[in-house]
């Protein structure tokens, strides 16, 4: 984990978590009132110098009211390899879809709105560990897609249409870690990062997706 210092914008935590050691397999399944239902189920691999862990899971309900229903599914995945003592390689990805009712959830007066959300995220690091220096490098990109429907079903005249909007970000992470032991820990970094908006309302102009 990483936190603190000149490279923690804005009091920042990053938790990196470690990789199973061993081969497992674990599945889930619930259903309910409302027609509920959530399935997850993910994996975990070791062979040699290469570990990781891969899973995803699926959840839906048509709500206790109208307009209340929702979908939600998710993929991730975390793979690691391990040339060298002291070097570690590791990428992580991951997908999110959200569909859902959103009665009254902006605004009460106009409950009937309806929101649609993907995420994408993906990251390449490489940890050099060597006594008590440590240097992180890591590059990652997020991609965010929003369509926001101010009304679900029939809408008034003056209504001009949905939102759409897409938000990139791209970042280059450099952080460099050395322990005095008793005395401490120096942590330094620097960051490079590119963001920017699409959208049919806000941001560079966007076309209907």
């Amino acid at each position: 984990a990483w936190a603190g210092g000149s490279a923690a914008f804005a009091g920042a935590v990053n938790i990196v978590t470690k990789n199973p050691g061993s081969k497992g397999l674990s599945l889930s399944l619930s259903a309910g009132d409302f027609r509920f239902f959530r399935g997850s189920g993910n994996v975990s691999f070791s062979a040699g110098k290469i570990s990781g862990v891969a899973g995803g899971g699926y959840v839906r309900s048509d709500g206790y009211s109208q307009n209340r229903d929702f979908k939600t599914g998710n993929f991730f995945t975390n793979v690691s390899y391990q040339p060298a003592k002291g070097h570690t390689i590791s990428f992580s990805g991951g997908y999110q879809s959200k569909d859902f009712g959103a009665y009254s959830f902006y605004t009460p007066a106009y409950p009937w709105q309806y929101e649609q959300t993907r995420l994408f995220l993906s990251s390449l690091e490489y940890v050099l560990r060597k006594q008590r220096l440590e240097v992180r490098l890591a590059l990652s990109t997020r991609i965010h897609y929003d369509r926001f429907e101010l009304f679900r079903y029939e809408s008034p005249e003056w209504y001009a249409g949905h939102n759409y909007h897409r938000n990139n970000i791209t970042g280059v992470n450099l952080e460099a870690a050395y322990s005095w032991g008793k005395a401490g820990t120096t942590i330094a970094g620097s960051e490079l990062r590119m963001e920017s908006i699409s959208s049919t309302v806000l941001g560079r102009a966007l076309e209907k997706e």
